[in-house]
């Protein structure tokens, strides 16, 4: 009897070291997938970024413009869906190009003209970052906002909002004359050797 117990404890030791062994490897193929996806290239990406044209810099805009101009207008159609963010309608250029990152300007439309949003990419083509430049912008009664943006060849990223607010009349149909502020406020972003788009 002792020896049917002693021999139904090994077998039962041995058979729970086989499935944790199992296991480790299950889960180390696994984490290797997770990782071999993570840093997998994006087919079109190369084709994609060689359709677009490089943007001058300084590049300027702001959100009186209502219209950005376009570098690329040649652009791989079918590559741009495929990388674009998700509602921008058209692709301006190429902002930065290194040997670890890919940083491109898009437009999306808003409700005074297009305005710009920022994409980065490592080699591969997978998106490292993004930015949606402006944060301010827009009118409304006792509020008006505009905002100007400059891209630097020195991998910065400059934002300027001139903002004035108004007090409202007790109704609140008509602002109070001789109340506006105005406030000036500069916001500078960086890329970083990774490609990620900081807040200096």
């Amino acid at each position: 009897m002792r020896r049917f117990a002693l021999l139904l404890l090994t077998v039962l030791a041995i058979t729970s070291c086989e499935e944790n062994t199992g296991s480790k490897k299950k889960n180390k193929h696994n984490n290797q997938n997770k990782d071999t996806a993570k840093s997998a290239s994006q087919p079109g990406f190369d084709k994609y970024v060689a359709s677009l044209s490089a943007v001058p810099l300084p590049f300027k805009t702001s959100t009186l413009t209502g219209s950005i101009k376009s570098y690329s207008k040649n652009y791989d159609k079918a590559g741009f869906e495929k990388f674009k963010h998700a509602w921008t309608t058209q692709p301006i250029g190429v902002l930065y190009k290194t040997d670890n990152y890919v940083v491109t300007m898009e437009t999306s439309l808003g409700e005074d003209g297009q305005v710009p949003y920022i994409n980065s990419y490592d080699k591969k083509g997978n998106k490292v970052d993004s930015l949606a430049p402006y944060k301010k912008t827009g009118f409304d009664m006792g509020y008006e906002s505009v905002e100007y943006l400059t891209v630097n060849a020195d991998k910065t990223i400059r934002v300027i909002d001139s903002t004035k607010t108004w007090k409202l009349n007790k109704d609140k149909t008509d602002i109070i004359k001789n109340t506006m502020k105005l406030s000036v406020d500069t916001t500078v972003f960086e890329v970083t050797k990774e490609g990620k788009i900081r807040r200096q």
